[in-house]
């Protein structure tokens, strides 16, 4: 059964924001997103939400792997590239560690990291606006480094769930991902334990803007938002 999602919450979160008239007064979108947050059911934490709909989002569709194939070369680029790509993301989990890849479960999680998966599904217009390009080894190995090496120092077994269910933050730059959550998370418990989220909840990495920082407000980003983090998990 998918969570449950409060309708006005997801309406919030979806339309442009309007300041709200209360009792003559006018709220912010904090407040008022806030009010709806008591006022509705409990919500599902992000890492029960992502265990879930991100699984059930990255289910592998081999048609449609045909199809990038296909189009990869459509695009004037080397099929063998794409292998070699492959071929580097399934070196960084041997097959003889209990934590491993399957070819086809490293094709998928590159084809959606570097946008293959989206250009097969869109339509003949939009393709032609889209820029496609094919990872390299290289690339894929320090993504790879950088995540178990780096700051977050990843364990192989985190880092493979990471890379099946939120592939482009992982194998593409996630350095920068992580610089923007960094500089964006509030002060205080979440900042102390940023790591220890990231490592519970690989989708935590995404949260790379804060509506509540500066002057800019929402800016229609509340699915990377740590002000939308914290309400749909009940953080003050």
């Amino acid at each position: 059964m998918a969570p449950f999602f409060p309708t006005a919450l997801l309406a919030c979160f979806l339309s442009p924001w309007q300041p709200q008239q209360l009792s003559g007064r006018t709220i912010s979108r904090t407040a008022h997103l806030a009010r709806i947050s008591h006022a509705a059911p409990t919500i599902p934490t992000t890492l029960q939400l992502s265990s879930t709909t991100a699984n059930a989002a990255n289910a592998i569709d081999s048609d449609l792997l045909v199809v990038i194939r296909e189009g990869i070369v459509e695009q004037g680029f080397e099929l063998s590239a794409w292998e070699l790509a492959i071929d580097a993301l399934l070196n960084q989990f041997p097959t003889d560690d209990t934590a491993s890849l399957t070819r086809e479960q490293a094709e998928w999680a590159l084809a959606q990291a570097f946008g293959w998966r989206s250009w097969a599904k869109a339509s003949k217009l939009v393709k032609k606006f889209q820029k496609t390009f094919l990872p390299t080894p290289e690339e894929i190995e320090a993504a790879i480094s950088w995540s178990t090496q780096g700051p977050l120092a990843l364990s192989t077994s985190t880092l493979l769930q990471a890379v099946q269910t939120h592939p482009q933050l992982y194998l593409k730059q996630p350095q920068a991902s992580y610089q923007k959550c960094v500089d964006t998370v509030p002060a205080g418990n979440l900042k102390d334990t940023l790591h220890e989220l990231i490592a519970q909840d690989p989708a935590v990495l995404g949260n790379t803007f804060n509506c509540a920082m500066g002057d800019d407000g929402c800016r229609s980003e509340c699915g990377n938002c740590w002000v939308s983090y914290k309400i749909k998990n009940n953080i003050d």
